[in-house]
């Protein structure tokens, strides 16, 4: 499983919560701290609503298992904003993958969402970690 590293919050972590999903016995427990979890997604919401997606598409005989508020509240969200443009052009994917979007950060016109103010890291702190050896 890819490490994926959203602002400073682990997706990995929501991405082992799956097995448990799928266990079921720890689904009430899980979802009791879903207001939390969504919370803590705060801005990258939409993230997380990718995620639910997904989860209903690889497990289509476990959608149950989100609550429907949680799925409600994101598509409230996303319908909320519209097809407005944002005002900055950023590129949020770099939030996924650090090699994936380099061409659109580097040559392109669009800003690093790693990058203050979008993220946390500053141009320094992202160079480095790009230039780190993955291996």
């Amino acid at each position: 499983m890819n490490l994926y590293k959203l602002a400073d919050l682990e997706l990995d972590a929501v991405q082992d919560r799956r097995a448990d999903l799928l266990a079921g016995d720890e689904h009430d427990r899980y979802w009791v701290v879903s207001h939390r979890l969504v919370d803590r997604f705060g801005p990258y919401w939409r993230i997380l609503l990718a995620h639910v997606i997904m989860f209903g598409f690889v497990f289509p005989s476990a959608r149950s298992k989100v609550p429907e508020w949680v799925l409600q509240d994101l598509l409230q969200r996303l319908q909320g904003e519209g097809t407005a443009d944002a005002d900055d052009p950023a590129c949020y994917g770099t939030l996924l993958s650090w090699s994936q979007y380099l061409g659109d950060v580097l040559g392109g016109s669009f800003r690093d969402a790693r990058i203050r103010p979008f993220g946390t890291m500053s141009a320094e702190e992202v160079a480095r970690w790009t230039s780190a050896d993955k291996g």
